[in-house]
């Protein structure tokens, strides 16, 4: 295992937040590409309620919620998201790269690959080495 949870976060909670929060598709959002400034990507929290991967993790409500870009980002403009997250920083940059590129494109459905890496490098306790 690569990461261990934090912050009181189980591996069992944090597969319930990505299958509460993440509605079977990815966070997208799509917007036309002659808008000027504008165009596709992913978003923490989308206008119909969606999550991404790391969106799940951001508390209701936060402003976080709206922004765009890498979780580096994230957490580097919204430092007090550190202590609220499940997992380090890096873990979650794996997690996002799943959501938005990295997961079985015969599915359109993300959630299934996140649990498979969850499963995988994810553990409550430190494993010695």
């Amino acid at each position: 295992m690569k990461y261990v949870t934090r912050n009181g976060w189980t591996v069992a909670a944090t597969k319930q937040a990505i299958m509460d929060g993440n509605k079977g598709k990815r966070a997208h959002i799509y917007e036309a590409a002659d808008t000027p400034g504008k165009g596709g990507g992913c978003l923490y929290l989308t206008p119909d309620g969606n999550k991404c991967a790391v969106g799940c993790f951001i508390p209701d409500g936060h402003e976080g919620q709206s922004l765009r870009g890498s979780v580096h980002m994230l957490l580097a403009s919204h430092r007090d998201l550190e202590d609220s997250m499940p997992l380090h920083r890096d873990a979650l940059a794996e997690l996002q790269e799943i959501h938005d590129e990295g997961y079985d494109r015969n599915s359109d459905d993300p959630r299934p690959a996140l649990l498979r890496w969850i499963d995988a490098n994810v553990t409550d306790t430190e494993v010695p080495t």
